[in-house]
């Protein structure tokens, strides 16, 4: 009922005033009317493409923190062609508030010189005592509060640098007031399940939406602490603007995994006809199965590790 209320209501307003945003842009807006209307105490807000100019980068006046996390070559027709250039896009998200961030070495300079007092460091606040993954959980152990032990069912290992900037963010926001309970924060951690994090599908195949070189390395970790040293067939897919030239040069350092090719349905989609001339200068083995069932029914065998990788698109074909 609110949403549709004021969805008219905004629509009306922007109509007399002459305005017009995008959909992506309305949406936003009434986002932030409804939360307002709804007594939202903290909402947390992911910000779209780049940042800066997101849709969702709104300096308004309560604005507690600001979170990056790493900052990977992705878009760069649009962000930059370098991890500098495009961390200052992903900074202008930095309003009123602390900006934590997760960030190293020149990077990490850049921001903290930017920023000043106001920018916190999740490693200089927080000490990651020790990781690991048992029976697909990842546990990790951290200084927060006299120790605190975290599990997520997301268990590739960028996992534990986040969940070390969330306990960054939340000391940030206790010296604003804000309380939180460790039993509260374990729960949470515990209770987040977003897909294609290295889950395991109902259908009993491992999913991960890692499309960039870093995020597909760490992927592969995560595999090979899966398959101890069982073969692997990966069915893989990705959009046109991904740097899968890297992608398939980091597999073919992997041994035991070879790959089935296939098709997405978005006009931004990479051919597989493309993938396969790419797969062929790294000699990997593979086979080109363009329809999704046909390829998962290729993939699997017994005593044989399945996952599907490369896309959002493919991965909400096994969900």
């Amino acid at each position: 009922k609110i949403f549709y209320g004021e969805g008219a209501r905004l629509a009306r307003f922007l109509a007399k005033k002459k305005l017009r945003l995008t959909y992506f842009e309305f949406m936003t807006v009434l986002a932030f009317i409804i939360f307002k209307k709804s007594g939202v105490q903290a909402a947390v807000i992911e910000t779209g493409l780049g940042g800066r100019l997101d849709a969702t980068n709104v300096n308004y006046r309560r604005k507690v923190l600001s979170a990056i996390t790493s900052i990977s070559l992705e878009h760069t027709q649009y962000l930059g062609n370098t991890r500098l250039k495009i961390l200052a896009e992903k900074a202008g998200i930095a309003g009123r508030g602390f900006l934590v961030h997760n960030l190293r070495g020149g990077l990490r300079r850049f921001v903290e010189k930017k920023r000043g007092r106001r920018c916190l460091s999740a490693s200089g606040m927080v000490r990651l005592k020790r990781a690991r993954v048992k029976n697909g959980v990842l546990e990790a152990e951290y200084d927060y509060k006299g120790g605190i032990l975290l599990r997520t069912l997301m268990a590739e290992s960028a996992q534990a640098e986040n969940m070390r900037l969330v306990l960054a963010c939340l000391m940030a926001m206790e010296q604003r007031g804000y309380v939180f309970e460790k039993k509260g924060i374990i729960k949470g951690i515990r209770r987040v399940a977003l897909p294609g994090r290295f889950s395991k599908s109902r259908r009993g195949i491992y999913l991960s939406v890692a499309h960039n070189p870093e995020a597909f390395k760490q992927f592969l970790d995560a595999l090979d602490g899966a398959r101890r040293g069982r073969r692997a067939v990966i069915i893989f897919s990705a959009l046109a603007d991904k740097d899968i030239g890297s992608i398939f040069r980091l597999m073919k350092r992997r041994k035991g995994i070879s790959l089935v090719l296939t098709a997405i349905d978005n006009p931004r989609a990479l051919g597989v006809e493309t993938m396969r001339r790419i797969v062929v200068k790294y000699g990997i083995r593979h086979i080109v199965e363009p329809d999704n069932e046909k390829a998962l029914a290729a993939a699997r065998k017994p005593g044989v590790i399945t996952a599907a990788v490369g896309s959002f698109y493919l991965i909400n074909r096994y969900m």
